[in-house]
């Protein structure tokens, strides 16, 4: 997985961070759920478990939230979770 000093991100997923990513819905799929997800460009993606992104990856998603494993270079772990919950307007 890549981290922030290795470069520019490059587009679509793989080049999202997890700290600017917000929950804008959660959809269930014939496999599973979906989160469908906006970062920092005005363009929103859609989730799968599994799914790689520039700091990390998602590891669960459910009804109303979706965990993520962050790598944390600099920290005591290597990577840290991270849950953002998907609060309907």
């Amino acid at each position: 997985m890549a981290t922030e000093s290795s470069g520019p991100r490059p587009d679509g997923i793989p080049g999202l961070l997890i700290d600017e990513i917000q929950v804008t819905g959660i959809f269930r799929g014939k496999n599973g759920y979906l989160a469908q997800v906006h970062g920092s460009l005005p363009k929103s993606f859609l989730l799968r478990e599994g799914d790689q992104l520039f700091d990390g990856d998602v590891i669960n998603i459910s009804s109303r939230e979706v965990v993520f494993k962050q790598l944390v270079p600099d920290g005591p772990k290597p990577f840290r979770e991270v849950v953002k919950e998907y609060r309907p307007a």
